[in-house]
């Protein structure tokens, strides 16, 4: 059993949520088995090289583009090891970054939520401005709320609330967010294929918009879908 964790310092803001919710310690031990989170960089790549005990590793998202240069088993969900340009040994299992125990069914809102991370010319391109400005001409720029960080988890439950469905138009970026919703019960427009999400292309978009907004599923049912599905328990750490 794995019970160390390796983190890229890109996703510094997982890494006291994600040891929690796995019972990992921080990686202080090069020769016993350990789980590497993120490689998005060579500093991240040159640790798993170093490692002389076995490794898994978890990409986050951006990262899995470096796929070709890990040579190591790898655990992933469904929809990331259909991308993975890969030849090493991939487990399937739906591993979370956080906890989402504070994320509670509440009734259902009227606004639509969009992750955007931040408002660069950079993120505009990866999180689809495109499609986002289409929605809002679309149903309207005071219905739509775009997710920009920092927010506390306070003011993203406030925000939540607001909100009947959300999209994540970045299948590899955001999915967290999309998660939180759904464990409150919100229902996200998303390739990301999960018991909570309705993928689409940008020909469907709207009216798979159209009809999750007309035919609400109930926040209850919603989160107790999200909940079986994010508690997977330790096995997937053998």
């Amino acid at each position: 059993m794995i019970e160390q964790v390796y983190m890229s310092d890109c996703i510094a803001h997982f890494h006291e949520g994600f040891r929690k919710l796995h019972g990992l310690r921080k990686y202080d031990d090069i020769e016993a088995p350990a789980l590497f989170v993120g490689m998005y960089n060579m500093i991240d790549i040159n640790a798993l090289n170093s490692h002389e005990g076995r490794t898994l590793v978890l990409f986050s998202g951006a990262d899995m583009d470096n796929a070709p240069m890990v040579r190591s088993d790898i655990v992933a969900d469904e929809t990331q090891a259909n991308y993975l340009r890969t030849l090493e040994d991939v487990k399937i299992a739906n591993v979370s970054f956080r906890s989402f125990e504070d994320f509670k069914p509440v009734p259902l809102g009227d606004k639509i939520y969009c992750y955007q991370n931040s408002n660069t010319d950079g993120n505009k391109a990866k999180y689809r401005y495109d499609l986002l400005l289409k929605v809002e001409n679309r149903y309207g720029a005071g219905r739509i709320i775009r997710g920009y960080h920092p927010h506390t988890d306070e003011e993203m439950r406030e925000i939540y609330s607001e909100c009947a469905i959300g999209i994540q138009f970045n299948e590899w970026a955001g999915y967290t967010s999309t998660k939180e919703l759904a464990h409150m019960g919100r229902m996200s427009i998303s390739n990301r294929k999960a018991p909570f999400t309705r993928t689409f292309t940008e020909e469907s978009l709207f009216k798979e918009i159209d009809d999750l907004l007309d035919n609400p599923v109930t926040p209850e049912f919603v989160s107790l879908r999200a909940n079986k599905f994010v508690n997977i328990g330790k096995d997937w750490l053998k």
